[in-house]
């Protein structure tokens, strides 16, 4: 793939989601300085363009080396949020805060979370995440769960010569539903499934991967924020093999266990 002027690039970290709602799974593309991240729009079936433009990365990722990357409704307001986790592989003047000792210093970059407005747009909304008292770190590999078990998706930062980092996410609202596509008969999560849900007036899908972001892997459950909505009026699994099924699911706030074979 290239870019918008035809150009080849690093390719880093990646992450797969529908970023405008409009049914089509975007691609996220980390890569080195002077490369912005890249965000390739569906525009037919197999077909990508590049929109980095268009959703607003360009200008906040060009001075950065991107690895790890996630969408994810970090708010939990029904929409996919992004994180990308940053860190040199040349040295450069010290960045201020910068941590890691005498030698990883000049590495070490900010890591940014964008927030979607609703139409796909994103807006940075903060910088320097992982460190608890926001130092900076050299940071490689990020992954995602709800490690407390309060609904809210949390984060694991894996840095070069460092702590790994568990960030709790302790500022989102909303309601919220995670969903485990299961095939019974292979005994494992249906990697490849894509999971629908109606809640609130809105349609979201969660695509099921086995990695993703950069020598990563998370939670094999998919995480949706439902807003305000305070019921699910449709869940349904398109299974890797073609068929679907709908799934008698209402409650908010829960997780569920959806079976190949067990729905309607």
């Amino acid at each position: 793939a290239v870019n918008l002027f035809g150009q080849s690039e690093a390719g880093m970290g990646i992450a797969v989601g529908d970023l405008d709602g409009d049914g089509f799974d975007e691609i996220v593309v980390t890569h080195l300085v002077h490369e912005t991240d890249t965000i390739y729009r569906s525009t037919a079936a197999g077909h990508y363009s590049d929109a980095t433009t268009t959703f607003g990365l360009a200008p906040a990722t060009i001075d950065f080396t991107g690895f790890g990357t996630a969408l994810v409704d970090t708010d939990q307001d029904g929409d996919l949020d992004l994180i990308t986790v940053h860190g040199r592989v040349l040295r450069k003047s010290i960045h201020p805060g910068a941590a890691g000792g005498e030698y990883w210093e000049p590495y070490a970059e900010e890591n940014h979370l964008f927030l979607n407005d609703g139409t796909g747009k994103l807006h940075l909304e903060a910088t320097g995440i992982g460190h608890p008292s926001g130092r900076v770190e050299v940071s490689r590999g990020l992954a995602l769960g709800d490690l407390d078990g309060d609904g809210d998706p949390d984060l694991v930062i894996a840095n070069a010569d460092g702590t790994i980092r568990l960030v709790r996410n302790v500022g989102a609202d909303g309601s919220w539903l995670w969903v485990l596509a299961f095939d019974p008969a292979l005994n494992r999560c249906a990697i490849g499934s894509v999971v629908e849900v109606e809640a609130g007036g809105k349609t979201q899908r969660r695509r099921v991967g086995a990695g993703g972001s950069y020598l990563s892997c998370g939670d094999e459950r998919v995480h949706f924020g439902l807003g305000s909505a305070s019921k699910i009026e449709v869940i349904r699994v398109h299974w890797p093999d073609g068929t679907s099924e709908q799934f008698p699911v209402s409650q908010v706030n829960q997780v569920v266990v959806l079976k190949k074979g067990e729905g309607a």
